[in-house]
């Protein structure tokens, strides 16, 4: 079998993984998990990552963490960002 040798390109990845439709995409999964785990969630985003664009879902409100510790909402609503 053959060996392979594969070299990325990290100004090229780097610019993949922040371009407008990497953000665009993970915005959109962030809002549907969001939206699935109920009130009391905001989207945080993270534009000052250097290497690569981050967004978050977090509690919002007292509503978001009683149902965070309660049921977990952000770990069962995780499938909506599929």
């Amino acid at each position: 079998m053959a060996k392979v040798k594969v070299k990325v390109n990290s100004k090229g990845a780097q610019a993949l993984l922040t371009s407008q439709a990497v953000q665009a995409n993970l915005n959109a999964r962030a809002a549907r998990i969001r939206d699935a785990a109920g009130p009391g969630f905001k989207v945080r985003e993270r534009p000052q990552r250097v290497k690569r664009y981050g967004v978050q879902v977090r509690t919002d409100s007292d509503t978001g963490r009683k149902a965070q510790a309660d049921t977990n909402a952000l770990l069962r609503a995780l499938d909506a960002g599929r």
